[in-house]
C-alpha cells in the first residue's frame, strides 16, 4: 500500500489487488516501509524517523472494505528551547547534547502485539550531539525523537550546550518515565 494524501483525505492505494472473502481479517500497517518485516515485527533504531504502526478496528472482509486504522508513534519527541536570561556574553552555540537518561538504540516491535524488545543484549543510546551555529538570541528550539525503553524508572533530563567557548550543562529537577507518543518540552534559560 502507498499512502496518498494528507490528514482526513489521506487514501491508501494497495499495489496490487487485495482479494477479500468472507473470512474476517486483521489488516496491520507500519511506517516507514521497510523489507525486513517478519512475523509481525519490524526493527526500531534511536534516528529521527518516526516509527508508526497500527491495526484494523473492524474486522475486513468482503462485506467490510473499509480499513481503518489508527496508527501508534513508537517514539516520543524532546523539543529544548534555549533562552537567554541574564547571561551578557555574545550567546554563540556551537554545541548541544542531549540526553534523557535512557533510550534503546535498536529494538524490535511487534506490530500484532504493540510491544517492543530488545532482541539479544540491550543496547542503549544515552545521548545525542549537534554541532551548530545558532544564536541564544533567537531562542533556539531544538527537536529529537527518542525510541523509549519500556521501563518504571524515572530520569532526569540533561543538557550540555557549548557556548562562547564556555559549557553550561542543565539536568532537570524532575524525573520523567518516558512514553512513546508524547511530546515533552523543555525552556531552559541562560543567566550568568
Amino acid at each position: 500500500f502507498t499512502a496518498y494524501g494528507t490528514g482526513s483525505a489521506q487514501k491508501w492505494i494497495p499495489e496490487r489487488p487485495v482479494i477479500l472473502s468472507e473470512t474476517n481479517a486483521d489488516l496491520y500497517a507500519y511506517y516507514p516501509y521497510t523489507e525486513d518485516y517478519h512475523n509481525h515485527e519490524i526493527t526500531l533504531t534511536n534516528d529521527e524517523t518516526d516509527n508508526m504502526y497500527g491495526i484494523t478496528y473492524d474486522k475486513i472482509n468482503r462485506d467490510n472494505k473499509n480499513a481503518r486504522v489508527f496508527m501508534y508513534h513508537r517514539k516520543f519527541i524532546t523539543k529544548i528551547q534555549l533562552k537567554r536570561g541574564t547571561y551578557e556574553g555574545e550567546g554563540n552555540i556551537t554545541r548541544i547534547q542531549i540526553s534523557p537518561g535512557v533510550s534503546w538504540s535498536i529494538a524490535k516491535a511487534n506490530i500484532k502485539k504493540y510491544t517492543s524488545y530488545v532482541n539479544g543484549t540491550q543496547k542503549y543510546s544515552d545521548m545525542k550531539a549537534y554541532d551548530v551555529e545558532i544564536s541564544l538570541d533567537d531562542s533556539p528550539v531544538i527537536e529529537t525523537m527518542w525510541l523509549p525503553t519500556l521501563t518504571s524508572h524515572a530520569y532526569p533530563f540533561d543538557v550540555y550546550v557549548v557556548m562562547d567557548d564556555l559549557s553550561v550543562y542543565y539536568r532537570t529537577d524532575e524525573e520523567y518515565i518516558w512514553t512513546d507518543g508524547q511530546i515533552y518540552e523543555f525552556t531552559f534559560t541562560i543567566n550568568r
